[in-house]
């Protein structure tokens, strides 16, 4: 077994080679290259501060990605960019961050008290964090979704979240900080550090994000203390990446999936350790993974290998990555082909994903779009699941037809249909919608996931909804006022207590409330109202979730750039 110690040896050992062989491969040429090369930022002025900067746009940023991994991208050569250039590119990628963020939805509610993540079903979801599958170990799924959702831009996609790095190369240091102090000691501190070109090198970028959280969540006292690095050196042939994240926490018995051998207590430690190099080039993409996961008593020791290539032309591209297993903790080796896809011919645009393991597990997912008028498109869905691990309210088979409205102020996808659902036959209705809109200085966000399900399982609802609202006035010199109001509401479904021994039937509805004040693009103060209908359980199930009323947090956030 290996231990922390050791663990640690070898992360130091990867970062000196990987800091080492690029300046190594690289000294013939820069004997040849120019001494007198200077670095812009030392002959011109500061970097000036955001309230310099004209107010924001008005224009909603698009945000959205094509393909399941990253492709390779040609990196110009920032230690000669221009301050202008410079200022441009740095903005552009702090936008694209925010609006990561802020458009970001899943097809199911995710209730959030800051980290912390909660939902009323264990969504079926498949992960790939920086090209790499992950292999879910004894915790649920939306807590790996909370594990890694803080450090990563993170994308659904067809039944997929994508966990991805932002491969910035700015010789401008980038430190980003969420604070909070809250009832109940419930208290976080995450840090972000990113900047390219560290200690003059210019072909090594960095970042590192550091979440440290403490307080009651849920009748339980959790602790966590994750750290993630992320190291990059781009080339003429493409880039080589390190990758490292370190899970250590306490987390309650409620975040386990299935671990029956596992004692019966409240609170037990989640300790996740794992590393990875990537190499991408323009000819095919290789890599390799180590990942250590401890659970309580339980241990898994697995390796990985990735082999992904992207063919593009026109306006087609695929994807295909290849992935090979060691499981060395029970000698279980096993394969796994990804694929994704994407068309548009004429007015027409389709898209497929999916993986296959073996008969008993693979996924694929198609929707098509026909464009009728400019922002208006008919949709059909069809996806085809098959898992040994299948919860009893993921559709096993789903296909559904409607309408996108895509505008530039508002997105709305609509769509009903039918899903096979524990082998029987259900009908169903879905709304997704995000929307952004101005007048003078007045501005309306809003989120909103609607899902209608006629069915007859006592243990779903017929009805469930998360809907956010938030207003914003928009002051000068880029300061604002925000006041917002997130609702949640789960039609009556059954639950059992958690000795299983009775079956409760009942509703669930939540109200939490934010004021904040924005001080330029980069400062934010905030406080939260959470629970405000006083509700004693969330979700209802299992009722060990005691929350403790209304309470209130303070948050702080900081952009500062240097």
């Amino acid at each position: 077994m290996i231990t922390k110690k050791e663990v640690k040896i070898v992360l130091i050992i990867y970062l000196v080679l990987f800091i080492m062989l690029p300046v190594i491969c690289q000294a013939q040429n820069e004997i040849i290259e120019s001494e007198t090369v200077i670095d812009s930022l030392e002959i011109s002025q500061p970097v000036k501060d955001s309230l310099e900067i004209p107010a924001d746009s008005l224009t909603v940023i698009e945000v959205s990605a094509d393909s399941i991994y990253i492709p390779v991208e040609e990196i110009p050569d920032t230690m000669r960019i221009s301050l202008k250039e410079l200022k441009q590119s740095l903005d552009q990628y702090l936008e694209d961050v925010k609006n990561n963020k802020e458009k970001l939805q899943f097809p199911f509610i995710l209730y959030n008290e800051n980290f912390h993540l909660k939902t009323p079903f264990d969504p079926g979801i498949r992960f790939i964090k920086n090209g790499f599958t992950v292999i879910p170990f004894k915790i649920s799924n939306l807590h790996i979704l909370q594990n890694y959702n803080p450090f990563f831009n993170t994308e659904y996609k067809r039944g997929f979240t994508i966990f991805t790095e932002s491969d910035y190369d700015l010789p401008v240091a980038v430190t980003e900080s969420f604070l909070c102090l809250g009832e109940d000691d419930m208290n976080h501190a995450f840090v972000s550090f990113t900047k390219g070109k560290i200690l003059g090198l210019k072909n090594i970028n960095l970042k590192i994000d550091y979440l440290g959280q403490e307080g009651q969540w849920l009748g339980v006292n959790e602790k966590s203390r994750n750290f993630n690095l992320h190291l990059f050196s781009s080339h003429n042939w493409g880039k080589i990446h390190l990758y490292h994240t370190t899970i250590d926490q306490k987390i309650s018995t409620n975040k386990l999936a299935n671990a029956p051998e596992l004692p019966e207590s409240k609170r037990i430690k989640d300790e996740i350790s794992d590393t990875a190099i990537l190499f991408e080039n323009k000819y095919i993409n290789f890599g390799m993974k180590y990942e250590n996961l401890e659970t309580d008593t339980l241990n898994r020791k697995i390796s990985e290998f990735i082999l992904s290539k992207k063919l593009e032309w026109g306006t087609h591209y695929i994807q295909a990555c290849y992935e090979y297993f060691m499981n060395n903790t029970d000698n279980t080796d096993f394969h796994l082909l990804t694929l994704d896809h994407h068309s548009q011919i004429a007015l027409f645009n389709f898209g497929n994903s999916g993986y296959y393991q073996d008969e008993e597990n693979h996924l694929f997912a198609s929707e098509l779009e026909y464009t009728v008028l400019q922002g208006i498109n008919v949709v059909v869905d069809y996806s085809i699941l098959k898992s040994e691990n299948i919860f009893f309210f993921q559709p096993e088979e789903r296909t559904g037809t409607g309408l996108v409205f895509d505008l530039a102020f508002l997105k709305i996808k609509a769509i009903a249909g039918k899903e096979n659902l524990n082998e029987e036959n259900t009908y169903f209705a879905e709304t997704t919608s995000y929307a952004d809109l101005h007048y003078n200085r007045l501005q309306l966000k809003m989120k909103n996931w609607t899902l209608f399900r006629d069915t007859e399982f006592e243990y779903l609802p017929t009805l469930q909804s998360q809907t956010l609202l938030e207003f914003i006035l928009n002051l000068e010199y880029n300061n604002a006022i925000k006041l917002g109001i997130e609702h949640v509401y789960t039609s009556e479904y059954s639950y059992t207590c958690d000795n299983a021994d009775c079956i409760f039937r009942d509703k669930f509805s939540n109200l939490d409330a934010w004021l904040a004040f924005q001080v330029t693009k980069r400062f934010e103060i905030k406080i939260d109202a959470v629970n405000l209908l006083n509700i004693d359980r969330l979700f209802a199930y299992p009722v060990s979730e005691q929350l403790s009323g209304l309470r209130f947090n303070i948050n702080l956030h900081w952009i500062f750039i240097n």
